[in-house]
């Protein structure tokens, strides 16, 4: 459980913007639950020894990048790693986020739905994927709210979305 500070090497647990940095072996535990949901500034999976995480235990649970935030898998990372929850794009009128799959080896899932805002979040929100290695995105990406979203890919990795897309 992510909540849990028994389950961290650092205090507090990551959350408010902060950073959570993925880069063990996880001893068994590698199936993080989000609870009642989270909001985090960057998510990094980082480092050889990083376990193949799956961050939310279902796509009902959120996961709020903040203003700018970011998902990263570092080009050291050789595991597959997985986020099952909906992700939520910042609460700033506009901002811009990044994920990224640096590792030529190994895919970055996203299997929640991704938006640029909910309830009345508006303005622009900008998405860019991007790195060597290969992202799938199966949830829906949507605008979301008030808010409309803007996708861009860069890098050499394949995008691959599956999800019944309604972004502008």
């Amino acid at each position: 459980t992510w909540a849990n500070i028994g389950n961290w090497s650092v205090s507090p647990v990551p959350g408010d913007g902060g950073t959570a940095t993925f880069n063990g072996t996880g001893n068994g535990n590698t199936a993080i639950d989000l609870g009642v949901g989270i909001t985090l500034g960057n998510l990094i999976f980082d480092t050889s020894s990083a376990a193949a995480f799956t961050i939310g235990t279902n796509g009902n649970q959120n996961l709020t990048l903040g203003d700018n935030g970011a998902i990263k898998r570092n080009g050291t990372v050789t595991r597959d790693e997985r986020i099952n929850a909906a992700i939520r794009l910042g609460t700033a009128v506009a901002s811009s986020h990044s994920f990224s799959n640096d590792g030529a080896a190994g895919t970055l899932t996203f299997a929640g739905d991704i938006a640029g805002g909910s309830g009345g979040d508006a303005g622009a929100k900008t998405l860019t994927l991007s790195g060597a290695g290969n992202t799938d995105i199966s949830g829906a990406i949507a605008d979301g709210g008030a808010a409309s979203l803007t996708l861009t890919k860069t890098g050499t990795g394949t995008l691959t979305l599956t999800g019944a897309n309604g972004y502008s």
